[in-house]
């Protein structure tokens, strides 16, 4: 039911998607952040009513979550009615190699999306081999909050892509250094102070998602943290460094660094370390495969800021 109701709103999540990066690019930033602020919030506060006031059941957590692009839209067409907007509807031909640029241009960050999509998948095959259900939980307790830990980051991206891009067309090379160098700072940043409370509320937060109270899974859940997270000092470099590069028409290096994030190196990692030290060596992947990748990353910065 769940999966049915959300592809109907395919459409509306993609079409939500492509407008917020235009409305962004298009000195709208404002109105691309009210967007999602008022769809995330409307998706919290429908999920509530339609589950309980009105008991519409998982049907109705699925309508919640398909109505929250729809709200987003709604507001991000108010852009368009304005008199600034560089960016507007207008009869065009079909150019095929202009169409192939825009997607290669665009495909590190689908890679990017269908990393964590991969991840999930072969983590949760593995850890099921080695700790069963309990395992499983574990792992989704971190898998819920690595998607909080990866949005911060690919916030930072998303924010850093118009001002590189716009930087880079003008031929202001020392302005995309200084983009680079501020993106790379507040990365660290993040990756420290998400560390940080990861390592001190480890316990707390997997009680959140642990209501039996089951020892061995808070067991798992608060180890794991602990070790999982310590690779987002290198994926969040990484994060900032595909969307920097693919902004500035590097797309060869952005694709490269989202292909081994993704699976190149990650899946390898998880199947070696796993059989060497079972649920920590799974841990321990994460880790060893960002931070492999991250070598890789500093090695692509250094020839980018040379050039």
């Amino acid at each position: 039911v769940y999966l049915q109701t959300i592809l109907c709103f395919a459409p509306a999540f993609l079409l939500n998607n492509i407008l917020l990066a235009f409305v962004r690019n298009d000195n709208g930033p404002r109105l691309s952040m009210t967007a999602m602020l008022v769809s995330s919030f409307s998706n919290i506060i429908l999920d509530y009513i339609f589950m309980f006031p009105l008991s519409m059941g998982i049907f109705g957590a699925a309508f919640a979550t398909g109505l929250s692009p729809v709200i987003s839209i709604a507001i991000l067409l108010l852009h368009f009615k304005g008199r600034n907007q560089g960016f507007h509807l207008m009869r065009c031909k079909l150019e095929i190699r202009r169409l192939g640029r825009i997607m290669a241009l665009g495909f590190s960050s689908l890679i990017g999306e269908l990393a964590s999509a991969i991840s999930l998948l072969t983590f949760n095959l593995i850890i099921l081999g080695i700790s069963g259900n309990i395992g499983v939980a574990a792992y989704g307790i971190i898998a819920n909050i690595a998607l909080v830990a990866t949005s911060v980051f690919t916030g930072t991206a998303q924010g850093l892509q118009p001002l590189a891009s716009r930087c880079y067309g003008q031929g202001e090379r020392e302005g995309v250094g200084r983009l680079s160098g501020y993106a790379v700072k507040t990365a660290v940043f993040f990756a420290v102070a998400i560390y940080a409370v990861i390592c001190i509320f480890a316990p707390a937060i997997a009680s959140i998602f642990n209501s039996e109270g089951n020892r061995r899974l808070s067991e798992l859940a608060v180890e794991g943290m602990r070790i999982y997270f310590a690779g987002y000092f290198f994926a969040g470099i990484s994060i900032v460094a595909t969307a920097l590069l693919s902004a500035t028409a590097h797309v060869n290096k952005a694709m490269a660094i989202a292909l081994c994030r993704s699976c190149v190196i990650l899946v390898p990692c998880v199947f070696l370390l796993s059989r060497l030290f079972k649920m920590t060596g799974v841990w321990l992947s994460f880790v060893v495969a960002e931070g492999l990748v991250f070598v890789l990353t500093v090695v692509f910065l250094v020839r980018f800021r040379r050039r």
